[in-house]
């Protein structure tokens, strides 16, 4: 498929869970994927906002290949080509060709 050729960004994914110790239930992250193949394209925020807002705002289109295991909320650190760590937004889209499934698209937000 042509579209792992436009993949040249990488990205470890790591996704929340609940733990339970002494009685009491946490959060953590463990790893999900390594050195994922993936292209995020960042979208600039709006010209004239305040410097302050610039980084919270700052989301983007994540491109993985069709069978990239992410979810809503997990984390993308980014390792390879763009910086920065994203949390995955709801409602990913699949892009289908006559051959099936081609790629899936995440939008992401930039974490503070």
């Amino acid at each position: 498929m042509a579209i792992f050729s436009a993949l040249q960004h990488r990205a470890t994914v790591s996704r929340s869970f609940r733990s339970f110790s002494d009685g009491r239930a946490s959060f953590e992250w463990a790893e999900v994927s390594t050195d994922l193949p993936c292209l995020l394209d960042a979208h600039k925020p709006d010209e004239g906002q305040p410097v302050e807002f610039e980084r919270a705002d700052r989301k983007g289109q994540l491109l993985t290949g069709p069978r990239a295991d992410i979810l809503p909320g997990d984390r993308i650190t980014m390792t390879r080509g763009a910086v920065g760590t994203y949390v995955v937004q709801p409602d990913p889209d699949e892009r289908s060709t006559f051959h099936g499934l081609s790629h899936r698209e995440f939008l992401v937000k930039q974490e503070r």
